[in-house]
């Protein structure tokens, strides 16, 4: 098996991999990796069979669930899963109390036969608990992804690109860089975006500052916790360095989360470990300009 994508998020965290089925014949387009090639998000799916309800996902992980009669789904000797049939929603429910999962699949009733039984959303009984979303599917008419959407209080989504034959292209992250450009305030006159991103790591923070430097002039200071470890990144248009630099920003607030950094006037990155502390280093970035 090989991981060609991993995404963090707090509590649940996505990945796109690959496993080769060797037994398995066809076409490209029997998998959306390509011959043989199942992937994690795309070709997990919940298919009926005599003795029940199978989840295939991967080369080594099918499992039967058999019907008891009722809603509920007895599940495989050597496992923890419990698959529920929620009739009013269209839906089976995926539960592991001992993993804190809880995934969500069409039913075999819905209407487009290609996405019947398909994955709807990967997410956690506590932020199911919670009212909260977990990485959401979108789906074509043809039963592809279209789109993820990551969970509640997260700025990004994964939009999905297929050949001809139906495999994956591409996956490209698109962050939420247009409505942080919506939430930019002015700050002793010096324009500036400072926000708590959520649970994505630094490389992405200053990907998303990347992305604003061309359409915004002012100060940028996204923080986001991942992981256990908080990342921080700064940036100040030219025009404002005179002012107030990005590299003094970061030495400035990277200790309230127990961490350091440093960097140019334009653009500077640090981190720390006291994820409670994200906000008051934010609030703090905001009393610098004034």
């Amino acid at each position: 098996m090989a991981t060609d994508v991993s995404l963090p998020a707090p509590g649940i965290d996505w990945s796109i991999s690959r496993t080769y089925m060797s037994a398995i014949n066809g076409g490209a387009g029997s998998f959306t990796q390509g011959v043989n090639w199942s992937n994690s998000a795309g070709d997990v799916v919940l298919y009926q069979s005599d003795g029940g309800v199978n989840l295939l996902a991967g080369a080594s992980s099918m499992k039967t669930f058999v019907s008891t009669g009722g809603s509920t789904y007895a599940s495989p000797g050597d496992s923890y899963l419990v698959l529920t049939h929620d009739a009013t929603n269209s839906q089976f429910v995926l539960t592991n109390q001992t993993n804190n999962i809880r995934w969500t699949f069409n039913d075999f009733s819905v209407t487009n036969t290609r996405i019947r039984g398909a994955l709807k959303e990967q997410s956690t009984l506590q932020l199911f608990s919670q009212g909260k979303s977990g990485f959401v599917y979108s789906r074509n008419t043809t039963g592809l992804i279209s789109q993820i959407t990551s969970p509640t209080g997260q700025d990004y989504n994964l939009v999905f690109s297929y050949t001809s034959s139906g495999a994956i292209s591409q996956i490209q992250v698109q962050d939420a860089s247009s409505n942080l450009l919506e939430q930019a305030q002015a700050h002793n006159d010096i324009p500036a975006i400072i926000h708590n991103v959520g649970g994505v790591d630094g490389d992405f923070l200053q990907a998303v500052v990347d992305s604003l430097k061309g359409r915004f002039k002012g100060v940028i200071v996204l923080g986001s916790a991942a992981n256990g470890a908080v990342a921080l990144v700064a940036a100040v248009s030219p025009d404002f360095t005179a002012k107030i630099q990005a590299g003094k920003i970061i030495q400035t607030i990277a200790p309230i989360v127990g961490g350091k950094g440093g960097g140019k006037p334009d653009n500077a990155r640090g981190g720390g470990k006291d994820a409670s502390k994200l906000d008051e280093a934010l609030t703090k970035a905001k009393s610098l300009l004034g």
